[in-house]
């Protein structure tokens, strides 16, 4: 059960490659609130499986606040995969067709490998592999095509692996957060070759390979992005804000 407190509002939450079920009768693997304040709330890769939903969303009032769906397994014993606002929904296509979320979630059984004893590991079979998204900075540890959905990687035990900092290899983004132009330099002897910049959704806004002094952004909506920022023989992932 997922929710924030009206007192303060929060920023941006992020909820990546988690594997949630239940056993308990009528009850959804996942249930926000939307009695609380946050800026954006971005869920991808996850697994979803309850008895009577997958994902449950509870609509108090007419301001629904703002995020982002996809990229999620969902499985009920129900059949029924969302609640939203009220409604039902059977299938990921009549989700997206009334919501414009999940166009790349899926519905079925994670086939986990004992889902009474809690390994929630994925079997060879499973609908979740090779079905998430590269998410820059969390994930890039995957094997095969693409990330796997949920908390666990098929092979390798699991999704959640950061890159590691490295001391050779320190830079900084200024301002940050910025609102029109950002420096982006490195502090060793180290050259920058390249950076790319990617939005919530993985996707690539921007990239760069010649002038990293001043780097115009005044065309990217406000909020997080990452930028990796490659050299010769390493690569390093920074966070950044446009306001």
């Amino acid at each position: 059960k997922f929710n924030v407190s009206d007192e303060p509002p929060s920023g941006e939450i992020f909820i990546y490659h988690n594997t949630a079920t239940t056993a308990e009768p009528l009850q959804a693997a996942l249930s926000i609130s939307n009695h609380s304040l946050w800026k954006d709330a971005v869920i991808l890769n996850n697994i979803w499986q309850g008895t009577s939903y997958g994902f449950y969303h509870w609509l108090d009032n007419t301001n629904r606040l703002p995020f982002t769906h996809n990229y999620d397994l969902m499985f009920s014993s129900s059949d029924t995969i969302v609640l939203f606002d009220g409604m039902e929904y059977l299938t990921v296509a009549a989700y997206f067709n009334a919501t414009g979320l999940c166009a790349n979630c899926l519905k079925g059984d994670p086939l986990f490998v004992n889902f009474t004893t809690g390994d929630l590991h994925l079997t060879s079979g499973s609908p979740a592999i090779d079905q998430g998204i590269l998410i820059p900075g969390i994930n890039e540890g995957y094997v095969n095509a693409a990330p796997d959905m949920g908390a666990y990687e098929f092979g390798l035990g699991t999704n959640i692996k950061q890159p590691q900092p490295s001391e050779e290899f320190p830079v900084v983004l200024f301002p940050n957060p910025v609102a029109a132009q950002v420096s982006v330099k490195s502090l060793s002897r180290n050259r920058i070759q390249s950076l790319v910049i990617y939005n919530q959704m993985g996707q690539i806004v921007l990239r760069e390979e010649k002038d990293f002094t001043y780097m115009n952004v005044t065309g990217l909506a406000r909020g997080l992005y990452l930028v990796e920022i490659m050299f010769s023989k390493q690569k390093v992932t920074k966070k950044m804000i446009v306001r």
